[in-house]
């Protein structure tokens, strides 16, 4: 008699915390870093994650439009660095990286 017990969920589960947990940590590092680095830092990091948030809303504009490859490109590279950099954290949507993680893994 062999007995078989399907431990896929469990493992989808605890990756998930490991990266939720990776995550965590480098969020912690990188505020430790603005943090040590004096309000002066953390007031110009402030300001550099405004300013990309603002340039990429200027960008997409009011109306619905076709956007250019150089805007597409451009937008890219906001997101990219204000998700590197942590600038977005409080404008990010709730549950914006797990989504993000589940279309990578399709």
């Amino acid at each position: 008699m062999l007995l078989a017990t399907d431990v896929s969920e469990q493992r989808n589960l605890e990756k998930q915390v490991q990266s939720r947990e990776e995550d965590h940590a480098r969020q912690m590092a990188a505020m430790r870093r603005l943090l040590a680095g004096g309000p002066q830092v953390f007031v110009a990091f402030r300001r550099r994650g405004r300013q990309r948030i603002t340039r990429c809303l200027e960008i997409v504009g009011p109306s619905v439009r076709n956007l250019h490859s150089a805007e597409i490109d451009e937008l890219f590279r906001h997101v990219h660095t204000i998700q590197g950099r942590g600038e977005g954290a409080r404008h990010a949507r709730p549950g914006s990286r797990e989504r993000e993680a589940r279309g990578r893994a399709r």
